[in-house]
């Protein structure tokens, strides 16, 4: 008779288990097809703060990506299917990260496929959360003539557009500009200082390349 009961108690746990798992596999997110917004600009982005060099950004053929970092390292992003993106150094083609498109924004990856950063897009905002991080949020607010740019509730920052040039402020003090004639939510991401300068580059040509 225990034999039985032990059996039929086994049986409930591993339905259980089997359960749980089909639960979990239903809820993970389904990367989606990546559609481009923002195709082949014949110019550069590129930041300028007096004669200091920052980098600079550009969107080539066939939806790849050129980032150029301020100490000339230059990083390639290339499709490699309908949803996903590669970015690797140009040298010597060392795998550095990737992203992921999904329906309401888009995942940057490890180079080892570990989440780092999930982007949400909105009408209204820009959501930017450390993956298994939920408290560590920036957000980019967009406002009728500029954005404004928080981390955690409490502001880093402003972007505006005066004279077809974006300016970048902390504390009233003009960090650097760019050339342009809009302003684009993506400016946003450039002034997060606390996101390492590689991932936050890749993440200011991936929302700019949605069209946000």
């Amino acid at each position: 008779m225990r034999y039985i009961l032990l059996f039929f108690v086994v049986s409930i746990m591993f339905s259980c288990s089997s359960s749980n798992r089909k639960d979990i596999k239903k809820t993970e997110e389904k990367a989606v097809k990546y559609t481009p917004r923002l195709k082949n600009s014949e110019k550069p982005i590129i930041p300028k703060a007096d004669s200091t060099f920052l980098g600079q950004i550009q969107f080539l053929k066939e939806d790849a990506i050129s980032i150029v970092l301020p100490d000339s390292t230059v990083i390639i992003a290339k499709q490699t299917n309908s949803t996903t993106r590669k970015y690797q150094i140009a040298k010597d083609s060392f795998l550095i990260f990737s992203t992921k498109n999904y329906e309401k924004g888009y995942k940057i990856f490890s180079n080892d496929n570990k989440a780092l950063w999930s982007v949400k897009l909105n009408s209204q905002n820009i959501e930017i959360t450390q993956e298994n991080f939920d408290r560590n949020l920036f957000e980019i607010r967009i406002q009728k003539e500029e954005l404004i740019v928080s981390h955690k509730n409490i502001e880093l920052g402003k972007v505006t557009l005066k004279d077809n040039k974006v300016v970048f402020t902390k504390k009233d003090k003009k960090l650097f500009e760019i050339d342009s004639e809009m302003l684009l939510p993506a400016y946003g991401i450039l002034l997060i200082e606390e996101i390492g300068i590689e991932e936050r580059y890749a993440l200011f040509a991936e929302t700019l390349a949605r069209g946000y």
